[in-house]
Parts: C-alpha cells; structure tokens; sequence
C-alpha cells in the first residue's frame, strides 16, 4: 500500500505542475540556417531570412564586380567572429549583399562558411544571382574560384569592412 501512495503521490505532482513547463518549446525555424548549395540558397534568399541580421547601415556603391548599388548583411556568428578581430571565421558565418536599383532588390551574393578551415577559399559556398527569378543563379559552388580569388585580400575572405558602416 506505501508502494501505491507514493506512485499516486509521483502522478499527482507530474499532473499538477505548470503546464507550460511540460508543453514541450515549439519548433525553432530554420530560416536562419545559410544553406549550401544552389537551390536551397536561391529559395532561403526569397525568403529574406537575412533581414534581421547586423546590416550596413545604408546601400552604397559597389567597391566590386557585383552592381551598382550594394547592402550588406552578416549573420551573428559573423558579426561575433569580426567583432573578436578572429584571423579564422567560424563555420557557419554567412554573409548576404543585396543588389539594388532604384531601391530594389535585382539580385544577391551570398557566401557561407561551410567548413571549419578556409582551406585557400574551399571552405566557402559561394553563391550569386543578377537575376531574382526564383531558381536562377549566375555563379555558385563549393570553393568557387573566381569568388574566392576575388575575396582573398579579406579577413579570411570576407571583403567587408567592419564595424558595418
């Protein structure tokens, strides 16, 4: 009988506590999460994911081959690791420039870390479109080499001056 009180006791503690506290968090999204290949990065991008990163704080000329008009956005793990002054980017930091005209989005460069050492630009997905249909792409893959050529006079490639102006 001691057996079945104290099992009753147990139940009855689990049933009346606050049920927040078992109503399991709900699902975090993924929206955050840079993908690394073609398709999955033009569809994360229509999605403007990015817009709540750390940003610049507004368009300016491209210092590049990518528009006329550029806005650069840098995730947080980004922002941390050259905020730290890190010589080495963590895997996943990412980064997103917009191109735009007359205030509107006409394409993207996006890159993201997607291995723990740089390995001479191999260790980033690059991706690029000039035109935001959605599925199209310009230039994209893995260690791409006329991005990563390009990028290489950055900090651990990454051009972007900072703190973001």
């Amino acid at each position: 009988m001691h057996l079945r009180s104290a099992f009753a006791a147990v139940l009855l503690a689990a049933c009346t506590g606050d049920d927040d506290a078992a109503t399991p968090p709900p699902e975090t999204s993924t929206t955050t999460e840079v993908p690394g290949d073609a398709a999955g990065m033009n569809a994360w991008l229509h999605t403007k994911a990015y817009a709540s990163w750390p940003k610049e704080s507004a368009a300016h000329p491209s210092t590049g081959p990518h528009a006329s008009s550029v806005l650069t956005f840098v995730n947080p793990t980004l922002e941390a690791s050259l905020e730290a002054g890190a010589a080495e980017h963590p895997e996943g930091s990412a980064a997103v420039k917009e191109f735009l005209r007359d205030g509107e989005v006409t394409g993207w460069a996006a890159y993201v870390k997607t291995k723990p050492a740089s390995e001479g630009g191999g260790g980033w997905y690059w991706y690029e479109t000039f035109d935001v249909t959605p599925g199209r792409h310009s230039i994209e893959g893995q260690g791409k080499p006329l991005c990563a050529g390009c990028h290489a006079g950055g900090k651990d490639f990454v051009l972007t001056p900072f703190p973001l102006r």
